[in-house]
């Protein structure tokens, strides 16, 4: 049986890693903390739980962002990565989503503000039939430039691999573990 040519032993993931590739902002409203906050459950089983309000109702004394919706807005344009120069053409169909971990730094407000989102690669892992990208989304207040999130994630890209590298990091979490 004739064997298929490596489609990525060319590939030097060298040169993608650390640079900063797509950034994009994100103004969030009221009704955008709100909605978040009853997609995900709060209020589901009893509207009138007053603890839920401080994410559900914008005239709570404590009204704010529940924290992950850090990460929600964090997937627009996480395609847009395929089409980075340097990026080898893969089967989107392959791609699948391994581990995460979210920092949260700061709480987003429904106020206006301004937030950027920025993509890096942290890292690629030939693993011979497939290979693990590690990437990096920073959430920013555009205006002060303070880091309100960071969020890390691993995917795995079936059928690419043979380039060589083995990466730099052990794994996402293991990565960004505390020191005992």
């Amino acid at each position: 049986m004739e064997s298929k040519p490596n489609l990525y032993a060319s590939f030097d993931p060298k040169p993608l890693i650390g640079q900063i590739f797509d950034s994009y902002d994100v103004t969030l409203s009221q009704k955008d903390l709100i909605l978040y906050a009853l997609a995900i459950g709060f209020n589901q089983k009893d509207q009138l739980n007053k603890d839920h309000f401080r994410f559900t109702y914008e005239n709570d004394e404590n009204f704010g962002s529940f924290p992950t919706i850090a990460n929600a807005f964090s997937i627009a344009n996480f395609d847009k990565f395929a089409d980075y120069k340097g990026f080898p053409k893969f089967d989107m169909n392959k791609l699948l989503h391994g581990e995460e971990e979210i920092t949260i730094l700061k709480p987003v407000k429904g106020d206006g503000t301004k937030y950027r989102y920025e993509f890096k690669f942290l890292d690629f892992q030939d693993k011979g039939k497939m290979t693990v990208m590690i990437a990096e989304k920073l959430l920013k207040e555009v205006d002060s430039g303070d880091v309100c999130a960071r969020i890390v994630n691993q995917c795995v890209i079936r059928d690419m691999g043979g380039f060589g590298f083995k990466g730099t990091m052990k794994s996402v979490l293991q990565e960004n573990k505390p020191e005992k």
